[in-house]
This record gives structure tokens, C-alpha cells and sequence, in this order.
């Protein structure tokens, strides 16, 4: 399964033990696999530096792990579904260019979508229900 995880979906995943991580840990290990945007990890570098004041080191350590487990891509269009919020388009791009089924974000504004052909907008609960459900259904 190929999923798109937001900024701050990997923002929550580096600082808090919660779902966030769970999701995180998911796509570093298992048969998820993260596709991932320059853009995203610009954005995630800018607040871990701006507003966590992170050391370099650390940042870039981080980056690095979760791209050595993603597949990178770095849309070059506009896809035609839009967000109300105009700085979340780069998502709906990465999840379009990189062919994801799913968007794990606690975005509500992406969250709330529901016209993105093939690819699901799910809460980072909604999907460890998701990988619950499956991992159920596999066994029977």
C-alpha cells in the first residue's frame, strides 16, 4: 500500500509515542510505503528548525531516515483537486504524482475530502484501523 504522510503527521510522529508514530514506524517497516515530496520535507525541516529549534544534526538525521524509507517524487504540475487551503495542494500533488491509495493526515480541511479519485484521506486512527481491519481479514 503506498500512502502520503503529512507534515504534520511526521512532525507528531518525531516528537510524541502516539498514533502518529505507530503510523510512522508502519512505513518504515512494513509493506506501507511512504511517497514522499521535496516539498513536504521542506516543510518539515522549516518547522523543526523555526519553531522546535532543532540542531541541524538532528533534522537532517531525521530527514534522511524517513527518506531513505519513502519514494520520492516532486510534482511539477497542478492537479486538479484543489484544498480550501490553497498551501495543502502540494499533498493532494505528492499523493496524485506518487500514486498513493491513501492521505494520513489531521488536517481537517484534507481530512474532509472526498472528490480525489482513488486516493482515501484518512486520520492516522483511521488508518491503524485500516492495517487492523487488513491485517484481520489476512488471517482468516
Amino acid at each position: 500500500m503506498r500512502v502520503v504522510l503529512d507534515s504534520n503527521i511526521l512532525i507528531s510522529a518525531f516528537f510524541w509515542n502516539g498514533n502518529e508514530r505507530l503510523v510512522l514506524r508502519a512505513c518504515l517497516s512494513g509493506p506501507t510505503k511512504n511517497v514522499i515530496s521535496d516539498t513536504i520535507m521542506v516543510e518539515v525541516d522549516h518547522v523543526f528548525r523555526n519553531k522546535f529549534d532543532l540542531d541541524d544534526s538532528r533534522v537532517l538525521d531525521y530527514l534522511m531516515e524517513i527518506l531513505v524509507h519513502s519514494d520520492l517524487v516532486i510534482p511539477l504540475t497542478d492537479v486538479d483537486h484543489k484544498t480550501r487551503d490553497t498551501r495543502d495542494n502540494h499533498i493532494i500533488e505528492t499523493g496524485v504524482l506518487g500514486r498513493s491509495e491513501l492521505i494520513i493526515t489531521g488536517d481537517e480541511d484534507l481530512l474532509s475530502m472526498t472528490e480525489i479519485p482513488g486516493i482515501q484521506t484518512v486520520s492516522a486512527k483511521g488508518f491503524l484501523e485500516l492495517l487492523t481491519h487488513k491485517g484481520s481479514k489476512d488471517e482468516n
